[in-house]
Parts: C-alpha cells; structure tokens; sequence
C-alpha cells in the first residue's frame, strides 16, 4: 500500500512540475566571451521582451574605453528609455550578421523603441562608433523624436568616426511615421551611412541646421530610402556632403521630396550616381532654406516630378550627365550664379523647360 501512494504522491509531483514550467520562462542571457565583448540573448518564444536595463548592462560591462555588444539571439528587443552612448570610444553594436534589409517590420533581430520623445540612441562626443545589421525602428504613433541622435559636447567635442551600415531604419508599420529624423547630425564628423533601408518619418538625415562647420565629411552611399517622408529624405547642412549610388522611392503622393537643404547650407556637396523615381509631384532636389555652395550633381537619373532640381541661390554648381525625364522643369537655376549646366539628357520635358537659366546681370 505504502508504494503504491509513493508512486502516486510522484507521479502528482511530476505533473506538477510540468505545470510549472511555462510560469519560468527562460531568461535573457547576457554573457562576456572575451574582455571587451558583450553578448545578448533574448529569451525563446513570443512575447514582449523589454531590453532596457539589459542593454544598459552591456554598456557598463564594455565600459567607457570600448568594445562591441552583439545581439546574438533572433526577436525583438523593446528599449522604453534612451540608450546613451555619450562620451564612450570605439563601440561597435552588432545584430544577426548578414541579416536582410527589407521593408518588413519583422527582421532577424529588431530594437524597437516605444517612448513618445527622446533617442533610441543619443551617441554625443563619441569617438568611433559602428552600428550594423539591426532592425532599428520605433512603435509609437505619437513618436516625434530623432531615432539616432549623433551630436557634440560643449568642452569635450563632436560625435566621429561613425560607421552606419546594413540596417532597417524607421517607423513600424503602426507608427505613424511622425519622427522628425532617423538620424541626426549636429556637431558630427567623418560620417558614413551606408546599405541602409529608411522608412516612415518626416526626415532620414538631418544635417545641422545653424553652421555649416557642425556636420563635415558625411558620406550617404548605396542606401534605399522607400519612404514616405513627410519632409524630405535628407535635409544636408554642414560641409563635404557625398551622396551616392542611393535609391529614392518617396512614394508620397504630392511630394518627390528626395534632398533639400537645412538653413546653414551645404559647402561642397557631390550628388552623383543617384536613382530617383516614383516622386509624382513637387521638387525632387532643391536648396529651398540655405545654398549650396559649391557642388555637382553628375549621373543621377531624375524622373516622374515637377521640377528636377531647383537651385535656390546656390552659388558654384555643376550639373552634367544626368537623365531628366516626365518632369515639368528639368532644371530651374533662375535664382542661382556660376553655374554649369552641359551634356545632360532630357526626355519629355518642353525645350523651353529643360533649363531655366539664371538671370542675365
């Protein structure tokens, strides 16, 4: 009698540790292969999986001298709370390598913010940081903060050498698209923003906005920006501002919308190589708030929009080779001086169009 209740009192015990089990779902894990090296694992399965503090661990672990935080297991990573870079050297933070860009709002591994203001990441006088093959997005459709928010310290110095590269950036598909920029640059250098997919907000690159001596060296290369922006997808301001080989797709109705200027201006900015299409209406490039002075736009296909590019009162511009077709204006320069304008092809667009010149003086 006495084994058959021992048999029974196990069997009630075994069943009750089967019950037990999904009220302790495993834990995140954080680990440290190496001196310098961080490792994040979010816990299995579905759910909302918030990765504030541990991300603020990591950052203490790496310490202020540098090293790299990986998150290495698939999922979402909610941060409700700004993570903040300030001051650190050489930090470089890596999702699932090789994961893909594309326009979902579910990548390999997402780091979405959900806060109504502030950054997900505020780097300020940080000097060398890379940030690679993430999905970095926010959630909240009252969402009107920059995304990525690179900027200087009074005393200490400018935000450099930054190495963006291979991300999803932007609004979920819930969002609303109401940030005012996915990254910012004030008071940064020896930018590179590269392989990027940007989505959903009013702005993708903010230049800064009062001098031109406060974003230098910033280079937009081979991204995909898909849009809709409710502004423009780069609004530049500062110094030696390359935009290349990108692809512009706005797909806002009313707007082309692909780079204007902030009210400091561009000096020497190198717009080449560039596709844009889908804009439907508006100005696609222009120099609306501050000139350019000083720059080419070389071997950009320009399609489907009112006015190609308008200069402004930009001053020292050349525009050759480029493609310009099904736009009202081709290019309006009528208020910009020391201007070249020679060997583009224009297609569909009224001869008297094609060029408007600047005014004789």
């Amino acid at each position: 009698m006495r084994s058959v209740f021992v048999r029974f009192s196990w069997q009630i015990l075994a069943a009750s540790i089967l019950f037990l089990v999904p009220l302790f779902p495993a834990r995140a894990q954080l680990t440290m292969p190496n001196p310098g090296a961080v490792q994040i694992a979010r816990p299995a399965g579905p759910g909302n999986f918030d990765a504030t503090s541990l991300l603020q661990e990591a950052l203490r672990r790496v310490g202020l001298s540098g090293g790299t935080i990986e998150l290495t297991g698939p999922g979402t990573y909610y941060v409700n709370s700004p993570i903040v870079l300030d001051r650190r050297t050489a930090l470089r933070i890596e999702c699932a390598v090789g994961a893909p860009r594309a326009a979902a709002d579910n990548q390999t591994v997402n780091i979405v913010y959900t806060g109504q203001q502030g950054s997900l990441f505020t780097a300020h006088a940080v000097r060398s940081l890379e940030i690679g093959h993430c999905n970095l997005a926010y959630s909240n459709p009252a969402y009107t903060g920059d995304l990525i928010d690179l900027g200087g310290v009074t005393g200490v110095g400018d935000t450099t050498e930054v190495y963006i590269h291979d991300n999803r950036i932007g609004g979920l598909s819930t969002s609303g698209g109401n940030a005012n920029s996915l990254i910012r640059l004030e008071h940064s250098n020896h930018i590179e923003i590269e392989r990027n997919f940007f989505t959903r907000s009013a702005t993708a690159v903010l230049g800064a906005s009062d001098t031109v001596i406060a974003s230098n060296l910033v280079s937009i290369r081979g991204n995909y920006f898909a849009g809709p922006f409710g502004d423009v997808a780069i609004r530049a301001g500062g110094s030696s501002w390359t935009v290349a080989e990108n692809v512009f797709e706005p797909k806002a109705p009313n707007v082309c919308g692909v780079l204007d200027t902030t009210a400091a201006g561009v000096i020497a900015l190198s717009f080449r190589g560039n596709w844009i299409g889908d804009g439907h209406y508006g100005t696609c490039i222009a120099a609306t708030r501050g000139p350019i002075r000083g720059g080419d736009f070389t071997g950009n296909d320009i399609a489907g929009a009112q006015v190609g590019i308008a200069l402004g009162k930009s001053d020292g511009v050349s525009i050759t080779g480029n493609h310009f077709e099904i736009l009202k204006v081709g290019v309006d320069a009528s208020s910009a001086s020391n201007v070249n304008i020679v060997a583009n092809n224009f297609s569909y667009i009224r001869a008297g169009d094609q060029v408007h010149a600047p005014a004789s003086r």
